[in-house]
């Protein structure tokens, strides 16, 4: 079986595009012009496998990097991944922040013509289903132009359902193509390490592609989850009750909709013993916080950099929720949103207090 791991390329990538906020990007200078060929990339992944070496964990070899070049080829522009290698070759930074911090912001990323196309036609309101005022997030240049026409074909759709469905499975697809080449488990232990050694949870994110959890009758992966505070959200806090799992986006229209009617469950339910906790799949936390500010809940709302949480569930659609039972089995999802969900979801927690 084809190793999958999280961290590394598919934190490399930056999969789920958080497009949410309201700050318009920065004006770009020039676009970077360096491109890389693969003889150097070859080249350079030689190196820095070299200067890695000695760093423990975060060690390096240049199989792993080639594989980084590999899957990143077709998924990130070229400047992006030049980003990332440089950063690499610096000392002992973890591949995963590498990756955070190569924002198109810190490389004067330009947009490209097939980009600027879409994200003009998403700020003109022509896509239904996206937030008008979350095309204008800057991550979105990083992508390759290879991806922008199934963007595309996906934000054109007019039932919103369909249309974030249609994207959650591009990304996704993004993703498991990049887990199947992902670099060596190093770093994966040490996140494990980090979650205090979780084996459930371990267990749950260990193999993402072709055991989706999302599903009624299957054990639900643990939660082991951070706030968008930055707090650790304990697992014990959802220990013996009844949890709906709610996974959201900043650009995602219906996710609007749909927070307020959690709201009232929670604010019903929550003295039986239901716990809700939505957990967003931004790919940075700010955009995440400012949908979080706008559309205030009482419920925690949580967020990881890894995604971890997200492909061991595998939501195919934003928003999608899960109600889980008391003893940890998925009992009722729900897809997308739609009048008469909240009350149909109420039932369901009711049978299950």
């Amino acid at each position: 079986m084809v190793r999958r791991k999280l961290l590394t390329a598919c934190a490399i990538l930056s999969i789920f595009v958080a497009c949410g906020g309201s700050k318009a990007p920065p004006p770009k200078t020039a676009e970077v012009a360096k491109s890389v060929s693969p003889v150097d990339n070859k080249a350079r992944c030689a190196d820095i496998a070299a200067k890695r070496a000695s760093c423990g964990a975060a060690a390096t070899s240049q199989e792993d990097c080639e594989k980084i070049v590999s899957c990143s080829g077709g998924l990130m522009r070229p400047e992006a991944l030049s980003g990332v290698l440089d950063c690499m070759s610096q000392g002992c930074t973890p591949v995963s922040t590498c990756s955070s911090s190569q924002t198109s912001e810190a490389l004067n990323l330009a947009p490209t013509p097939v980009a600027t196309s879409f994200i003009d036609d998403c700020k003109a309101g022509k896509f239904k289903c996206l937030n008008a005022s979350a095309c204008a997030k800057p991550g979105w240049v990083r992508f390759s132009d290879s991806l922008w026409p199934s963007m595309r074909e996906c934000a054109e759709k007019t039932d919103c359902t369909e249309s974030t469905m249609c994207l959650t499975g591009v990304l996704m697809k993004v993703g498991i193509e990049a887990q199947s080449c992902a670099i060596g488990s190093k770093e994966e232990a040490t996140a494990s390490s980090d979650r205090g050694g979780d084996k459930d949870a371990d267990a749950a994110t260990s193999d993402r592609v072709g055991a989706s959890k999302w599903g009624v009758g299957k054990p639900a992966p643990a939660l082991a989850l951070t706030g968008l505070d930055g707090k650790r959200i304990a697992p014990a806090s959802f220990a013996g009750k009844v949890v709906v799992v709610d996974f959201w986006a900043s650009w995602c229209e219906p996710c609007k909709r749909s927070m307020p009617g959690l709201q009232t469950l929670n604010a019903k339910y929550k003295k039986r013993g239901l716990a809700i906790v939505g957990i967003s799949v931004d790919d940075e936390d700010r955009d995440a916080k400012a949908f979080a500010r706008a559309h205030p809940v009482k419920y925690p709302l949580a967020w990881e950099k890894d995604h971890s949480t997200a492909y061991a569930w595998q939501p195919r659609t934003m928003p999608a929720r899960a109600l889980v039972d008391r003893k940890g089995i998925v009992r009722y999802v729900q897809e997308g949103f739609h009048d008469g969900d909240v009350e149909l979801l109420a039932k369901q927690i009711e049978s299950l207090l």
